[in-house]
Formats: structure tokens, sequence, C-alpha cells
């Protein structure tokens, strides 16, 4: 069975969570339900109705990674992509946060929904450096330029605090 042609128009938001040695967190997840190609990409997801993208943001890192942070509303990187899952195509326009902590949260999976239980199969912490070596696939293909790019410039959310937590 092919998705339906007619993606679904979506905007979403992701946490770029960086530790204090730079080091990015991100999440395995599968590409397809019968699989076994998997992707790493930053926390995130599509904006509930009533949310913006940055809000949208931190909701989804206290669901799949049980992390509280503040985010600012300035994205550091916007990407248009497609991409589809259970049939479903979708139109999608990911809208990145820079989120800097000095050590590293833990991560909890107990506030992640049933699909998000399913898709997310693990986490880690990269250097741009193991970006760079290749060893896996990862969203977006510019995450490394972006990294890089928030790094120097020093983006961060302005009073950006995480805690290991429940959602709110």
């Amino acid at each position: 069975m092919t998705a339906d042609p007619t993606p679904v128009a979506r905007t979403a938001g992701r946490v770029l969570l960086l530790d204090g040695f730079g080091r990015v967190l991100l999440l395995e997840h599968r590409v397809a339900r019968d699989g076994p190609e998997t992707v790493w990409a930053a926390p995130g997801g599509g904006c509930e109705p009533g949310e913006n993208p940055a809000q949208a943001a931190a909701r989804e890192l206290a669901e799949e990674c049980g992390i509280v942070v503040q985010v600012a509303e300035h994205a550091v990187h916007s990407e248009r992509r497609a991409w589809q899952f259970d049939q479903v195509a979708y139109d999608q326009t990911d809208h990145f946060f820079v989120v800097r902590v000095a050590e590293q949260p833990t991560v909890r999976s107990d506030n992640r929904t049933e699909l998000e239980e399913f898709t997310v199969l693990g986490y880690r912490w990269f250097s741009a450096d193991e970006l760079l070596a290749g060893a896996v696939r990862f969203e977006p293909a510019a995450l490394v330029e972006v990294l890089n790019a928030a790094l120097v410039n020093g983006a961060s959310a302005s009073g950006a605090s995480a805690n290991s937590g429940a959602a709110r």
C-alpha cells in the first residue's frame, strides 16, 4: 500500500539540547513500522492546536525525554521536508530551538505516547565530530552546520533551564 498522495501540512518544533561540552541529544526513530531502518533526530514534533513551534518543542521534549525546559521563541534553523509514516505523507516545516544545559539531564520515557513508545528506540548525546564521522543517519542533513553555527554564535534560549521531571 502506498501513502495518500495528498500530504498533510504540518508545523513542528524541535529542541537542540546541548550539554556543557557541545554534545546534542538525539533520539533514534524507526523510519517505518515494519522495517529495520532508523534515523537520529532532535526531540520534537508537530504543533497541537493553539501552540507555536517553541511551545511544541518544549512539550515534545517533556513527553519524549522527561526533560522540562523553557524554550526561547527564536528558532536557529527552519527546514521544510517531506516524509511519511503509516501510509500518511507529510509536508512538514521543522523549527529548531537551542537550549543549553551545564550537565546532561536524565532522559526518561515514562511520558511518551503509545506511538512514541513504538517509534523511539533510544537516545544518545552526539558531538559534531561523531555526526561528521557518518556512522549514523541523522536529520536534518544540515544538523552539523546548524550546531556549529549555534556554538560559534552562542545561540541559546535565554534563561533556558532544564529539569528532569514529569511533563506539565
